[in-house]
């Protein structure tokens, strides 16, 4: 079956081929611009149903014929059905449901994209495996221009690109053209539109649907870019700064306050533009793209569903259909919209809009979109190419009871304390499957690395006897919104800070949330494109990765507080803890390394926070399904020991400072610790970036 060529009858505005193991689908309405009907939504469900589950076809790609990818939903269809309650409810339901079928595809998807990517036409293109972009295509979400809302799973995508990305391209309706698509996660390679035909002819001739084959193939197309300046993803630091606000009336007043600043000539057009749109469509666009950040995708395509028909039935509003009529029926690009001004649209009304149905009238979804996906959904949120062992195309994955059971994927992480070397010599008499790493180590590479002899199996969490409670409490939730690249810094300080910034170098499109003890920072966090939360907060969904790096000078409960930030781990990843080298028991000026004696508890105030964390961290790894492991301590430092006086007469003889050191608080006598870190840097073959504090200071030895 899969070595027959179908003949396409140019009438069909879905063409589907078979050639060899690759399934092709065409969308062929290219006089109009490609737009989705229901007869489109239809026949692309059942094209892509059949495919996989033919098990000789090992990939799908979709393309379209013609200068655009998909113009987005057939307008005229909704504007034509106007005066029938509900008639086009069936095409609004296939349509979702394409988009859930696509989103937990079995089989490796492949997007071939040229032209334009828009509204519901992207929602083809973004959420697969693959999604090939030239330098031609142009994304948008346009919807606030007709007076709807971005939808066909787009609050749950555009909620999880980076720092408030997604509510700028949700209300404005912005474009991105080609390497901007890539650069901002919404796709996943660009290609050279006159290489797109070759590379088409490349992927037909695999013969597998092994991901790495395929992403190789695509590789040898692409090519790299960079963003010109003058580019939107270049502004991000305003866009954070002005679409966090909590209302679109405070989004607008902080643009408006940032367009009178010098070189923000960018922003008056925009601001304009904002302003002629539909105020209905702008506050319902921002609470479904703000709802999302805490909804799983299912939870999204339901509640899209429902503001879609609540708009159509004009529920509180006919801007839907004057903004059709605005734009394309009439085009004289003057829509009358009512309510007229934003603070008309009350939040009474808005709850119509969002007001769940009766169960029979949901959306009928799982809302486990793990119990179909394997292979085929990009998990674009994740940009995670090769770090996690997907099952085999054809095997369900819905026997698995939790994310937790999933066999996988990470490691549980302590860094550089007395801490760790504590847990460290439990390791070496339970066989427990722990690793350590320093605290100096690259961060990206040490929330990724795991042990050269741990297999894809390697980690099993139980939950219960993780932390003491019901594993199905530490499941719920466990996956949420949150991508499998997405970060959770618990006391996002300085290095912190700095963790956030290297992890999005390596994550473009991730999420990073930072949980702090006041919300006196949480401006700043916002502007560097971290998602604050207070400690108070309580966090209703896990992340894969966890860094604790909060002082214990900042509570009275440690061991608490880092139970709780286990709690928001979902097992998946790493969780990491940073501490000092303060519970190693050396005297001052003392040298110290990986295997060091550690002070006891009870001798010193100073230290017996740390140590009485141990317990909970133990109760954590115990955990872990025993393996034939063998524990790690790792510990960082630039392996030059130096004190801390020698620390201090190196500051001083660098020039650096004005003021002289004068001596340390409380104590005439030199103080510090002689840090050799050998062991570490020989079984990770990792060099730090200055080989010692001196030559950090630019000082000679």
């Amino acid at each position: 079956m899969a070595q027959e060529i179908v003949k396409p009858d140019r009438e069909d505005v879905v063409i589907a081929e078979e050639i060899g193991r690759v399934g092709v689908i065409t969308i062929n309405r290219p006089n109009q611009l490609n737009v989705i009907s229901g007869k489109v939504a239809l026949l692309l469900g059942e094209k892509l149903e059949k495919l996989e589950k033919d098990d000789s076809t090992k990939i799908v790609i979709i393309k379209a014929l013609g200068r655009a990818f998909s113009a987005g939903g057939d307008l005229k269809m909704f504007y034509d059905g106007r005066k029938t309650r509900d008639s086009c409810l069936e095409a609004t339901y296939r349509m979702y449901w394409l988009c859930y079928h696509i989103h937990t595809y079995k089989k490796p998807l492949v997007a071939l994209v040229h032209g334009m990517s828009m509204g519901g036409g992207a929602s083809l293109m973004t959420p697969m495996r693959f999604s090939v972009v030239t330098e031609n295509t142009v994304f948008s979400t346009p919807e606030t221009l007709i007076g709807f809302h971005p939808d066909c799973g787009f609050s749950y995508m555009l909620s999880r690109l980076p720092g408030r990305l997604g509510e700028y391209l949700g209300l404005t309706g912005a474009r991105l053209k080609g390497k901007e698509v890539v650069a901002a996660g919404l796709a996943t390679h660009i290609v050279p539109s006159q290489k797109l035909v070759e590379l088409e002819k490349r992927l037909l001739s695999l013969n597998s649907g092994d991901e790495n084959a395929i992403e190789s193939v695509i590789k040898e197309f692409s090519t790299d870019f960079e963003i010109q300046e003058n580019s939107i993803l270049n502004k991000m630091s305003i866009i954070n700064e002005c679409f966090s606000k909590d209302t679109v009336e405070e989004i607008l007043m902080s643009f408006e306050a940032e367009a009178h600043k010098l070189g923000n000539g960018w922003i008056q057009p925009v601001l304009k533009h904002l302003k002629k749109l539909s105020p209905t469509g702008l506050k319902i666009t921002l609470r479904s793209i703000r709802e999302g950040r805490r909804q799983t995708l299912s939870e999204c395509l339901k509640k899209e569903f429902r503001i879609s028909n609540n708009i159509l039935r004009r529920t509180i509003s006919n801007d839907f259909y004057e903004g059709i009529r605005a734009i394309v029926i009439s085009k004289d690009n003057s829509p009358k919209w009512w309510p007229t001004t934003l603070d008309e649209v009350k939040d009474e009304q808005l709850n119509l809009i969002f007001k769940n149905f009766e169960q029979h009238l949901e959306l009928q979804i799982s809302e486990n979109n793990e119990h179909r996906k394997e292979s085929g959904e990009r998990d674009w949120e994740r940009e995670e190419r090769g770090e996690q062992e997907r099952p085999e195309s054809g095997r369900e994955v819905n026997s698995i009871s939790s994310p937790l059971d999933y066999p996988s994927m990470g490691t549980i992480t302590f860094t550089t304390t007395a801490f760790a070397t504590r847990i460290g010599c439990h390791l070496q008499t339970s066989n427990f499957n722990l690793t350590f790493f320093p605290s100096n180590l690259s961060t990206s590479a040490l929330l990724k690395h795991s042990s050269p002899t741990m297999s894809a199996n390697s980690l099993q969490v139980n939950a219960s006897s993780a932390i003491d409670v019901p594993s199905e409490e530490l499941g719920a939730s466990s996956r949420g919104n949150i991508g499998a690249s997405d970060l959770l810094i618990v006391g996002p300080g300085v290095l912190g800070r700095l963790v956030a910034e290297k992890w999005r170098e390596e994550y473009p499109g991730c999420q990073i949330y930072g949980q702090t003890v006041t919300t006196n920072h949480h401006d700043e966090l916002i502007k560097m494109g971290i998602n604050p939360s207070s400690k108070q907060t309580k966090l209703t969904y896990k992340f894969p990765y966890v860094i604790f790096c909060a002082p214990p000078s900042q509570t009275e409960d440690y061991a608490g507080d880092i139970r709780e930030a286990a709690l928001n781990w979902n097992g998946e990843g790493s969780f990491l803890f940073t501490s000092s080298s303060a519970p190693y028991d050396c005297f001052d000026n003392g040298a110290i390394n990986e295997d060091g004696p550690v002070v006891p508890i009870g001798r010193s105030p100073r230290t017996d926070v740390l140590l009485k964390a141990e317990k909970d961290a133990a109760s954590l790894s115990v955990t872990i399904l025993k393996k034939r492991l063998r524990g790690r301590i790792f510990l960082g430092c630039d392996n030059h020991p130096v004190s801390r006086q020698e620390v201090m007469d190196l500051v001083e003889k660098s020039g650096k400072f004005d003021k002289k050191f004068e001596g340390f608080t409380g104590t005439s006598d030199p103080l510090g610790k002689k840090l050799n870190n050998s062991k570490t840097r020989a079984e990770l073959g990792w060099e730090p970036k200055y080989p010692s504090f001196a030559q950090f200071l630019g000082v000679s030895e």
